[in-house]
């Protein structure tokens, strides 16, 4: 049986951008306030004079999901279609005119969602990045250009339904259409008994862990329909799959989600639209680091926890993002990234 050890893992999981590491109540901060819409544009060219893509080698490159050629035979057949086969090549619609490929991330101005952001603007993507941090999100937006990227910032809060409709509707308009979509942002604000939960801070959670995901899959899905092609991706933990000590209402937003992403999956699987779920375990986060850095935990104790003995990187959920963004056939996967922790 394995070890547990109880932890307030409101500093462990990745929630996105929004998590109080106090494990108290959430604070709004002014520039949520209202509708809190505020769009900012940098780099990048007019749609009409991208160079088209080429189809060329160099212009449809893959690779798996660690970045190597796959060479075992026993993997070989399972994969060899997957680990040919890009986003360009694939029937796309829109995507496949205009030669690039645009992804809204939400809590993408930190952690998880910020590493994934920069990944996907080195393999060529369009990325608009939101969240409700402004000058986090502009000044990210502006080192992905300063790299060589495409990138965008929109303010925008999930827990709003007004503030979800129009980012969603900035974000199809900033470039003309929208090829995927990281949903991403989430919070936890509370640990403690289940009898000792406090309502107020469970419904926060529901604002913005399921509300939140619920009205951006909404708007994703209308639009990726009349495309004929979409991905979807929404973050989900560890918690959503077992359940966790004092923790409670954390886990029933994260089992929602995973329910949410299993059943749009199945409805729109004939739509060339993919919907699938990451279930991360402890990732080493910022939150997460400055908690370890604090005393608040010991990492050797975090680690302890799963069967790898070591907590995990935004990097690793990074790549599991790319690699389903690759992968035209899998949906309504819930695929677990936590070092063996629900094996």
């Amino acid at each position: 049986m394995r070890d547990v050890v109880a932890l307030d893992i409101s500093t462990m999981m990745p929630a996105g951008e929004g998590v109080n590491p106090g494990g108290r109540q959430l604070r709004t901060s002014p520039a949520s306030a209202g509708c809190g819409f505020h769009i900012t544009r940098f780099g990048g060219v007019p749609e009409e004079k991208q160079a088209p893509c080429s189809g060329s080698e160099a212009c449809l490159t893959s690779r798996d999901l660690h970045g190597a050629p796959q060479t075992s035979a026993a993997t070989f057949a399972c994969f060899s279609l997957l680990k040919h086969t890009t986003l360009s090549r694939v029937n796309t619609g829109n995507m496949q005119e205009s030669g690039k490929k645009v992804i809204l991330i939400t809590g993408a101005t930190s952690g998880i969602g910020l590493e994934t952001a920069r990944m996907l603007a080195r393999q060529g993507w369009r990325v608009i990045l939101s969240g409700r941090r402004d000058a986090d999100g502009e000044e990210q937006a502006q080192q992905i250009t300063a790299e060589g990227g495409e990138a965008i910032y929109i303010h925008g809060d999930v827990a709003d339904e007004d503030s979800v409709k129009e980012l969603h509707e900035k974000a199809i308009a900033a470039w003309g259409h929208l090829d995927a979509a990281v949903n991403n942002a989430g919070i936890s604000n509370d640990a403690a008994l289940f009898a000792d939960l406090k309502t107020e801070n469970f419904r926060q959670m529901l604002e913005l862990n399921v509300m939140g995901v619920f009205w951006s899959m909404q708007h994703q899905l209308r639009h990726m329909e009349s495309r004929g092609f979409g991905r979807i991706i929404n973050l989900a933990s560890i918690a959503g799959r077992r359940g966790i000590l004092y923790q409670g209402s954390y886990v029933a937003t994260k089992h929602a989600v995973i329910g949410m992403t299993e059943t749009a999956a199945i409805e729109y699987a004939t739509k060339g639209i993919t919907v699938n779920a990451i279930a991360p375990g402890a990732i080493k986060t910022k939150i997460l680091n400055d908690a370890i850095q604090a005393g608040k935990y010991d990492e050797e104790s975090i680690a302890a926890m799963f069967p790898e003995k070591r907590m995990g990187d935004p990097e690793d959920i990074a790549r599991t993002v790319s690699y389903i963004l690759e992968s035209p056939y899998m949906t309504g996967s819930v695929i677990g990234v936590d070092g063996g922790f629900c094996a």
